[in-house]
């Protein structure tokens, strides 16, 4: 009963004497004493608290999962996901999975904007709604995969892995063993001229 007096006392101007230094809280509002012990109806909506999505920014192929906390003094009755395609508003109830609240966007067409947001409602019928969040589909960029081979001389020609394999010739060396015998039977010719000529001048 101290604390309920006490909690709920005003104090005004008076500065007379104190008749009871020991307990004292100023006049006793009554209305607001009565009223602390009687429980006061709830009126507010559902606290609607963090989300997440995943994947955070999806590509044409994936759709969107959408997970948000929601709690509530009388209890939570219904969770809404709202979602906007750039066309029209859907409403998805969401699923209880024992730690928040969760749904699916579905996928949509490369560059669609999307915004949702969230409605709650609890067991007396009070409502809240989000802020409204959005995101763009976007797909990756086209990836071009150049692969080159890998070209290695040997004696026999070069042969490129990775391609159509030829064969080239070898490059030509001189043969100094037939050059040497070319040229020797050459100087014998000369020689054996020269030595004909002068016997045919004695």
């Amino acid at each position: 009963i101290a604390d309920i007096i006490t909690g709920n006392a005003r104090s005004d101007g008076y500065t007379g004497a104190v008749p009871n230094d020991i307990w004292g809280a100023g006049k006793l509002d009554v209305e607001a004493a009565v009223s602390s012990l009687i429980p006061q109806p709830d009126v507010d909506g559902p606290v609607i608290g963090s989300h997440d999505r995943t994947p955070f920014t999806p590509n044409s192929t994936e759709s969107v999962t959408v997970n948000v906390t929601v709690t509530d003094v009388s209890g939570v009755d219904t969770v809404i996901l709202s979602y906007y395609n750039s066309t029209t508003w859907f409403n998805v109830t969401m699923t209880w999975t024992g730690s928040y609240y969760e749904s699916t966007i579905p996928a949509y067409p490369d560059g669609t904007s999307v915004n949702y947001r969230f409605y709650a409602n609890d067991t007396l019928d009070n409502w809240s709604v989000s802020a409204t969040f959005s995101y763009t589909v976007a797909d990756p960029g086209t990836t071009t995969t150049t692969t080159t081979g890998t070209t290695t001389g040997t004696t026999t020609g070069t042969t490129t892995t990775g391609g159509p394999t030829s064969t080239s010739p070898p490059p030509t060396e001189p043969d100094y063993l037939r050059l040497a015998v070319i040229l020797s039977a050459v100087l014998a010719l000369i020689i054996l001229a020269v030595v004909c000529n002068r016997r045919r001048a004695r």
